[in-house]
């Protein structure tokens, strides 16, 4: 079996706060979320860091909202939050929200799924510039 990881990193993301926004969002879709400690060899609990201002939140193993939470948590905190995904082993993609809007994404196989057609592959090339403008130093 390969690696399945789901993570959101916060840009100047107070933890605290992250904390905060994931219950608002547990909340909102009918679930709670509670504070505790853990490590990554529960599959079954999120793992919440900060390290140099910036926080990392590692889902549980079989969330699958990890876009509609990293989104929430770009409009909640007004920061720029990078949904991440390794799928398999085989490739890594992410999409870049700030303040809730989609900035740039990107997927070195966009058509791991299904062949799509040239510029829905287009749709998932980084623009660079955009994340530079985003990302302190």
């Amino acid at each position: 079996m390969g690696t399945f990881l789901s993570l959101s990193g916060v840009i100047n993301g107070e933890g605290r706060a992250v904390e905060r926004s994931i219950g608002s969002f547990a909340a909102s879709h009918g679930g709670v979320f509670e504070p505790r400690d853990g490590t990554c060899d529960d599959p079954d609990i999120a793992i919440v860091t900060t390290s140099v201002g910036n926080t990392t939140v590692l889902y549980p193993q079989h969330f699958i909202g990890w876009d509609e939470l990293s989104k929430h948590l770009s409009i909640e905190l007004h920061a720029p939050v990078f949904s991440l995904h390794i799928h398999d082993g085989d490739l890594w993609m992410f999409i870049l929200f700030d303040k809730g809007e989609k900035v740039t994404q990107f997927n070195p196989l966009p058509d791991y799924w299904e062949e799509l057609e040239p510029e829905e592959k287009a749709n998932w090339l980084c623009d660079v510039d955009a994340i530079c403008q985003r990302l302190p130093d």
